[in-house]
């Protein structure tokens, strides 16, 4: 099983995907102002020999960062050691695409930064970094393309995608990083 990574687009996708995280039948993409992400299955696993699966379904939604600065950017973080290289039409030397273990979007909002990384168990997690400065009222999530959003009694966000299926995403969390460590507030 591959472990999943934040794979830069060098030129093997669309120009507007600047980076790629797959795993199985789920696939994130990083734009510059929004996050895709997107599930696939097969409808029908009765496939002959050879036949490729014209009856893949596709349930895709963004997360959009509203009124977000213009000069924003998209940082990588710690390079991996793996490479991958992607052959489109004619280009015998193909190109080749880093893998990363960390993404931060920095000055999304003023003095803000997001900072996408994949916990111990591979689960993609994503922090806001509100530095001096920063107001997190600021911060403004857009979910487009779901069926239904909904907080539910412990404050975590119910995603129902396109399908039907329910995701989870835990209930904000708030620290502040003093010479102890962490301290919640």
């Amino acid at each position: 099983i591959e472990t999943p990574v934040f794979r830069k687009n060098s030129g093997q996708w669309d120009a507007q995907i600047l980076y790629r995280l797959s795993s199985g039948h789920t696939s994130i993409a990083f734009y510059k102002n929004k996050i895709q992400f997107g599930l696939r299955k097969i409808k029908s696993q009765k496939l002959k020999k050879g036949q490729n699966p014209d009856n893949v379904s596709y349930a895709i939604w963004d997360m959009v960062l509203e009124n977000s600065q213009a000069n924003l950017s998209l940082q990588a973080e710690g390079i991996k050691d793996s490479k991958v290289s992607y052959f489109r039409g004619n280009n015998e030397q193909g190109m080749l695409a880093e893998d990363f273990e960390k993404l931060t979007y920095k000055n999304v909002y003023p003095h803000i930064d997001l900072v996408f990384y994949l916990d111990s168990r591979q689960t993609l997690k994503y922090d806001f970094i509100v530095n001096p400065g920063g107001n997190f009222e600021d911060i403004k999530l857009n979910y487009q393309g779901v069926k239904k959003l909904k907080l539910d009694l412990k404050g975590n966000l119910q995603i129902t995608t396109p399908w039907g299926n329910k995701l989870k995403e835990g209930k904000p969390v708030s620290w502040q990083i003093i010479e102890i460590g962490r301290a919640h507030v």
